[in-house]
């Protein structure tokens, strides 16, 4: 008697087995639709339709998390249609996602003062310089722990005093607002700096190498008498001043992520100019 009990408890175990297995399988179809039990099943229904750049979207936001969208009920079943109509709600769900187009125009231009070339991009309406300034004002300017190498690479650090003569003609240092249009640009329209949290948002697609075409550098801080932050972070001035603070950016390469901040005028910061529009 017990032997045919723990017989049919086996079998049963068995089975049970057997169907969660099945019930995790994520290529089961109805017609043209998916059960959504999974996030491969969300990628699959959007390889259906072939909609390479909301796929794209949608990992980058889940592949941290693992697990089914929100906007999704488990188990329920969507047809590709349904889930991609869900996709702006899935991307606005993530704060810290900046989605962007590709850059329209690149180029570069010589600064007259002393030869140099410098290449920038067109992001929006705004023309913004692509590499860091590297323009010797009369004083207040640095190059990171006065070494050649680094100059060339990252160009200048200027204090604050010097930034009115630091951009070429027909070029200026960028306002707040200016630094929030582009972030705007950059994120399609999604959300502005009110829409970050604490540690800011994600700066991928600013960096070096990225698609922005930006390429926005860490090429570190020059604070009283020493440098610090190379490879670390990333320093760059706005226009902005409130008193003393002035309105920065920092990027910090251990997170990505970019944010504002404020500082005095004796810190040496960064600077990206962006080309004048009617001034």
């Amino acid at each position: 008697m017990i032997r045919k009990l723990l017989f049919v408890c086996a079998v049963i175990l068995f089975f049970s087995c057997t169907s969660t297995r099945d019930n995790l399988r994520v290529t089961e179809k109805i017609g043209y639709s998916h059960k959504i039990d999974s996030l491969q099943t969300v990628i699959e229904l959007l390889k259906m339709k072939n909609k390479t750049d909301s796929l794209q979207l949608l990992v980058d936001f889940y592949t941290r998390k693992k697990t089914v969208p929100p906007i999704f009920d488990l188990y329920k079943t969507y047809t590709p249609e349904q889930v991609l109509s869900k996709m702006p709600v899935t991307i606005q769900a993530d704060p810290h996602k900046k989605v962007f187009e590709k850059p329209n125009k690149t180029g570069t231009f010589k600064d007259e003062r002393d030869g140099r070339i410098y290449k920038w991009v067109k992001i929006g309406k705004q023309v913004w310089m692509a590499q860091n300034l590297n323009y010797t004002t009369h004083s207040g300017c640095w190059s990171y722990d006065n070494d050649v190498a680094n100059r060339n690479k990252y160009g200048l650090l200027y204090n604050f005093g010097d930034l009115k003569e630091a951009c070429p003609k027909g070029w200026h240092v960028p306002a707040e607002a200016e630094w929030v249009e582009l972030e705007n640009t950059i994120s399609s329209g999604t959300m502005g700096l009110s829409g970050g949290s604490g540690n800011g948002y994600d700066a991928t697609c600013l960096l070096e190498g990225a698609d922005s075409g930006l390429n926005l550098q860490f090429g570190g801080i020059h604070r009283q008498g020493y440098c610090a932050d190379l490879e670390k972070k990333a320093w760059y001035w706005t226009s902005t001043r409130i008193n003393n603070p002035i309105h920065v950016r920092i990027i910090d390469k251990s997170t990505g992520y970019i944010k504002p901040s404020e500082l005095g005028s004796a810190y040496g910061l960064a600077l990206r100019c962006v080309k004048d529009q009617g001034r």
